[in-house]
């Protein structure tokens, strides 16, 4: 389903579109991305055009190209999948192009994403609880999470082998009452200053 199209101070997210295939590709056949984005393994560049191109199609995820501010250059993905409107409830998951990684776009459109997810329908999606389940080997993308306000819940050990090691998985989540409470905290903030 596309989501609207969300601006922070660094970059912004907009649906993904078939435009995105040629960067999409790059970022699936980087090691280091590929563990973030599961089940592109031996995925062809007509398969992921295809995959851009029907982005909307689905009924159960939200998928979300990450630009900056001044271009439409893709930069790498954010997406919500696994929605669940019964339960209220959807997993978190991103990745950067290589060139990207690092530079703080995650902290600026992850909680857009966040204020999209927990906003009361029709301004948003209703939801109680966001998740995310991320490897062992990309700690850093955890540690934003878990810096933006996601709680650790649990390790699930050795779910993955990449090819030289087993790797554990990460889970952490945010409940919709955390996250106002954090947003209530950050006016604050900014109020007192």
């Amino acid at each position: 389903m596309n989501g609207p199209e969300l601006v922070g101070s660094l970059c912004r997210i907009r649906p993904l579109q078939e435009g995105d295939a040629e960067a999409r590709w790059d970022l699936v056949n980087d090691g280091e991305s590929r563990q973030m984005i599961s089940g592109v393994e031996g995925t062809s560049f007509d398969q992921v055009r295809e995959w851009c191109k029907t982005a909307a199609d689905r009924k159960d995820r939200y998928e979300w190209a990450v630009t900056a501010l001044d271009s439409d250059e893709y930069l790498g993905e954010v997406q919500l999948v696994k929605v669940d409107h019964a339960d209220r409830k959807a997993r978190l998951r991103l990745a950067m192009r290589q060139a990207y990684r690092g530079r703080g776009y995650a902290v600026d459109f992850v909680p857009l994403v966040l204020d999209y997810a927990f906003a009361p329908e029709p301004h948003g999606l209703g939801l109680h609880r966001i998740y995310t389940a991320m490897l062992s080997g990309d700690a850093r993308v955890h540690s934003v999470f878990v810096a933006i306000g996601f709680t650790f819940e649990g390790r699930l050990r050795q779910t993955h082998w990449d090819g030289d090691r087993w790797l554990d998985t990460l889970l952490s989540s945010l409940l919709a009452e955390e996250w106002a409470e954090l947003r209530r905290d950050q006016t604050r903030n900014v109020d007192e200053e």
